[in-house]
């Protein structure tokens, strides 16, 4: 069986509550030594995170409780990467095996996890082998040109697909294999896409060549926020709202460019992919891969 790695992180404004996200996670109906929490807090502030130099009593009263089960890891703030590219780094310093034997999903820092939601996305993984999430979008185009954001599909006909775009809230499963390891590198990220860790990350399981499966075919299905209230309005839904993802997308073709020479619409094209430098980057960091997921 895998070793499945849960990550969040969080920001001051929400942190007095993050302790009920991590008791739905540590409910899972799933192995309980096969997976592990990872919640990544930050001293420093960095936009509307005011920093966490201190965690609550709460969250001190489940590390005693959990010790081998729910860690705290202080982090430097590059913002919503958090929940990611920590994560991703020291699954990097694994051995081979153990790399490829490892999966890594996202969850939010304001939602209530039911029991079978682990299991659900790890049944999915086993079963299509492509990054898994339980809401996302379709990306969209008209002449092979991205159309706006806000008028990608929620409902998923094709399934699953390199147009399957995951979105966080609910949920996301990635094997490390499936992500280009290039997306460990915070300046860049933050240079193209410092709002949208969604879609850059959507952009680096493509130069994979993976697909996404996504568990709810409508968006409008969702998890309950901890509060039992709506989750307050935070910079990055600002951003969405204001059109900032079309503006990431137009940065993040532009990336993909520049370093690929590629445009998402062939991307999304697998009869038009080659892998071939993503498995020459990938053996130089970790080797002969033993084991492909």
């Amino acid at each position: 069986m895998h070793n499945v790695i849960i990550s969040l992180t969080t920001i001051s404004s929400r942190l007095n509550h993050v302790h009920l996200v991590i008791e739905s996670l540590l409910a899972q109906d799933f192995p309980r030594d096969a997976y592990e929490i990872r919640l990544y807090l930050s001293e420093q502030p960095y936009l509307l995170d005011e920093g966490c130099p201190t965690i609550t009593n709460d969250l001190s009263h489940l590390l005693e409780e959990k010790p081998n089960k729910f860690f705290v890891k202080f982090v430097d703030n590059i913002g919503s990467y958090r929940k990611i590219l920590p994560v991703l780094d020291e699954v990097y310093e694994r051995t081979p095996t153990e790399f490829c034997n490892t999966l890594i999903v996202t969850a939010d820092d304001d939602t209530a996890y039911p029991p079978w939601w682990l299991w659900q996305l790890y049944e999915n993984y086993l079963k299509h082998g492509c990054v898994i999430g339980f809401r996302g979008r379709v990306m969209s185009f008209d002449r092979e040109k991205l159309i706006s954001y806000k008028k990608w599909s929620r409902n998923i006909t094709n399934n699953p697909s390199m147009l399957n775009v995951p979105t966080g809230k609910d949920g996301v499963l990635y094997s490390p294999l499936h992500i280009y390891p290039r997306v460990r590198n915070i300046y860049v990220a933050k240079q193209y896409a410092p709002k949208a860790d969604d879609l850059w990350l959507k952009t680096h399981t493509l130069l994979t060549g993976t697909p996404s499966f996504i568990i709810n075919s409508a968006l409008s299905q969702e998890f309950p926020s901890v509060t039992g209230k709506e989750p307050e309005v935070s910079l990055y839904r600002t951003f969405n709202e204001l059109g900032g993802n079309n503006d990431a997308l137009a940065n993040i073709e532009s990336y993909l460019e520049i370093t690929r020479g590629v445009r998402f619409a062939s991307l999304c094209n697998p009869s038009g992919m080659n892998t071939n430098y993503f498995r020459k980057d990938i053996t130089s960091v970790l080797g002969e891969i033993p084991y492909v997921a």
